[in-house]
C-alpha cells in the first residue's frame, strides 16, 4: 500500500495528499460526499472536512471514526498535484 505523509485540506471538498514515494496527489473528496451518505456529514459541519488527518501508519485518510479513505484510493483515483 502507499504511504501518507502529508495531508492539506482545499477548498471544494479537494485534499492534497503528498505519499512517501514523493508523489502528490489532489483528491476530490465531493465524490465520497455523492456516493457514500456518511460523507454527507462534510455538507453540513465542513470544519470535519478542514480536520482530515493521517492514519497511523499512513494508510489512510481519515476524519473521524467513521470517516475514511485509503492511501491507495487516494493515490490511484487522484490526479497529479
Amino acid at each position: 500500500m502507499k504511504q501518507i505523509i502529508n495531508v492539506f485540506p482545499k477548498d471544494n471538498f479537494r485534499i492534497i495528499a503528498t505519499f512517501s514515494d514523493g508523489a502528490r496527489k489532489e483528491f476530490d473528496v465531493g465524490l465520497l460526499i455523492k456516493k457514500y451518505k456518511p460523507f454527507e456529514a462534510m455538507l453540513i459541519d465542513k470544519n470535519l472536512f478542514y480536520s482530515a488527518k493521517i492514519a497511523e501508519g499512513g494508510y489512510a485518510i481519515k476524519w473521524n471514526d467513521e470517516l475514511d479513505i485509503s492511501s491507495n484510493s487516494v493515490y490511484y483515483e487522484g490526479k497529479d498535484a
